[in-house]
């Protein structure tokens, strides 16, 4: 979504469209792409004592393949 948005504003410059009335600073929109970023990461990076390390017994990524394929 936040990438749309900085599409949209390439396509309205590119017709040259008047601004939109519903305004979003790039710093804000970079911070949410970032955070989405991260959330998407994180959950494959392993834990510091190994793969089968952390609070499971299991391997860490378990949660995440599980509901890739569903």
């Amino acid at each position: 979504m936040a990438i749309g948005v900085y599409l949209i504003r390439r396509q309205r410059r590119r017709v040259q469209a008047p601004r939109s009335e519903f305004k979003a600073w790039d710093v804000a929109v970079g911070i949410f792409i970032a955070s989405k970023i991260f959330l998407l990461v994180m959950p494959w990076y392993p834990p510091a004592g190994g793969i089968y390390a952390g609070s499971v017994s299991f391997f860490y990524a378990t949660s995440s393949i599980t509901g890739i394929a569903m």
